[in-house]
């Protein structure tokens, strides 16, 4: 895992879309799943999934599936679809941790 912080609109977002990102797929033929924004009322686990099966061509995820077992389930699948690096991209991790969210929504991601 890397993380990169810095204060708001030090250009960290536009590095990493911009450069990082497109050196590792041009370089390393990486994939990725990219996460650029948590809205509120919207499960975050349920929302990586859906990122992870649209963004790594998986199809839907298993409505049934708790959020968590989603994401499980959608890396289980990429790896075993491919070798290749997968790169699980999430911008503005912070706003999970704003007033408005509730520690029961944020919680099961976090585990």
């Amino acid at each position: 895992m890397t993380i990169l912080f810095g204060p708001s609109g030090a250009g960290k977002s536009s590095l990493v879309q911009a450069a990082v990102l497109p050196a590792l797929v041009d370089a390393e033929d990486v994939r990725i799943a990219r996460v650029d924004s948590w809205p509120e009322g919207e499960d975050p686990a349920r929302w990586l999934a859906h990122s992870l099966y649209s963004d790594l061509e998986l199809g839907e995820p298993p409505p049934e599936a708790p959020p968590g077992e989603a994401v499980l389930h959608a890396v289980q699948r990429a790896a075993r679809a491919s070798s290749r690096l997968m790169i699980v991209y999430l911008d503005q991790i912070e706003q999970l941790f704003f007033a408005g969210r509730s520690a029961e929504e944020t919680e099961p991601f976090f585990e």
